[in-house]
């Protein structure tokens, strides 16, 4: 099977089934049980970063994509014959060192993202649920995925379109068992939201809507599993198309989540164990039918995301690392790789919104910063590019873990940093 076959599906697949599995495959469990537990702790302070949303489209649409596909074309240009099935591809242009460090730091979120999912999965919701003990789930949830992941990119993206449907639908279901839950007044123990830029807060809307703005950009414009949707969908006009259906779900089904973390608080109160009341109510309070559906979403939702990480890990590893063979052996090695990241998982303090800044974002900005430099400074020299990406590395860690700034300020402080030393360091 030829790699564009395999990993892109010839580029012939429809926009809306592009869409919702971009759509799918970011909103993965860790979304689906983080939202209403930061609701019913904090409130909807850093939710606000949704409202960066339109400006994010734009860049990617109108800025980022059309640099992409004309980099396309030149290589093509260059190398006839090339297929081009990574967005690192393109990076050979600034030289293959910058190709290989972007394709690591890839494969180094997408494993520690998807060994929080499984983390998530088995340990703090489907575990406790069902009394099962936790590696017994992750090893299934693995195992599954793998196998119906090696089938390739296409059926990866008609699972996710059936996933999409009841994601929705299972937020939908709780909702409809929780009367009365929109409050009459803000919760005293919410943090009043106001405009101010204080960067020891932990967030107001200023600096959510700030890191929503950088986190959209860098993630959907340097991620394999969006970049890899994007190129499936053959030109830029229908990509854009796939951009504006991913973010039109996700905001829908954000907003669903919203719903059920003010159902949670209604129908719980404040508590210090926010992330675990999804998981509660659906094991305690819905009746047998209602708690399959909502089960079953939650379970899709692992699995889709884990296919659209394990999926877009293997497409990079053939395509930038030259690893076109045993594409079966390869998917069941991510997969162990995936195992021996979620027991470390636990380790990290937070609840889940903060340990996903604190393990799966922390090189997410690194990366971007690396492409964005490659794509839109002129002239800009490798050595500048790494640099930047090292010291981004630093930035970034340092106020995550380190110093009392909110953790928000991160992207953006590190983003900052490896765009100004990659364009100092351009050729004059």
């Amino acid at each position: 099977m030829k790699p564009e076959t395999y990993l892109l599906a010839d580029r012939k697949m429809g926009a809306t089934s592009l869409g919702l599995s971009m759509f799918v495959s970011w909103f993965s469990i860790i979304s689906y049980t983080a939202w209403p537990g930061e609701i019913v702790a904090h409130g909807p302070a850093v939710l606000a970063g949704i409202l960066a949303s339109p400006l994010v489209l734009w860049f990617l649409g109108w800025v980022v994509m059309p640099r992409i596909y004309f980099a396309m074309i030149c290589m093509k240009w260059n190398s006839p014959g090339i297929s081009i099935v990574s967005g690192y591809q393109v990076l050979q242009m600034r030289g293959r060192s910058v190709q290989l460090a972007a394709m690591s730091i890839f494969v180094a979120i997408r494993l520690a993202w998807m060994g929080m999912i499984v983390y998530i999965a088995s340990a703090v919701i489907l575990g406790p649920m069902g009394r099962v003990p936790p590696w017994t789930i992750a090893i299934a949830l693995v195992v599954s995925t793998v196998l119906y992941t090696a089938l390739g990119f296409k059926m990866v993206v008609y699972a996710d379109v059936a996933q999409a449907v009841i994601m929705l639908a299972g937020a939908v279901a709780v909702l409809c068992t929780v009367s009365n839950w929109w409050p009459t007044a803000w919760p005293e123990h919410w943090v009043s939201l106001q405009w101010a830029f204080d960067p020891h807060e932990r967030a107001t809307l200023s600096t959510a809507i700030l890191s929503g703005l950088v986190m959209g950009c860098v993630v959907k414009s340097s991620d394999q599993m969006a970049v890899q949707r994007f190129l499936a969908a053959g030109t830029v006009k229908k990509a854009r198309a796939v951009l504006l259906v991913g973010f039109v779900t996700d905001c829908v089904l954000t907003g669903l989540l919203v719903c059920v973390g003010l159902a949670m608080l209604k129908h719980y109160g404040p508590t210090a164990a926010a992330d675990r009341l999804f998981a509660h109510y659906i094991a305690n309070e819905l009746n047998p039918w209602l708690r399959l559906m909502v089960v079953t979403a939650l379970v899709v939702a692992a699995m889709s995301s884990l296919s659209s990480g394990i999926n877009s890990v293997h497409s990079t590893l053939i395509a930038d690392a030259g690893i076109a063979r045993w594409r079966v052996p390869v998917c069941c090695g991510i997969g162990v790789a995936v195992l021996a990241m979620s027991g470390a998982i636990g380790l990290v303090d937070g609840n889940i919104v903060e340990r996903c800044y604190k393990i799966v974002n922390l090189l997410a900005t690194p990366l971007g910063g690396l492409v964005l430099s490659c794509l839109f400074i002129p002239r800009v020299r490798a050595w500048g590019v790494l640099l930047g990406a090292v010291l981004s590395i630093a930035v970034v860690v340092y106020i995550t873990y380190f110093s009392s700034w909110t953790f928000l300020l991160a992207a953006p402080m590190g983003l900052a940093v490896h765009l100004t030393v990659a364009f100092l360091g351009r050729k004059k």
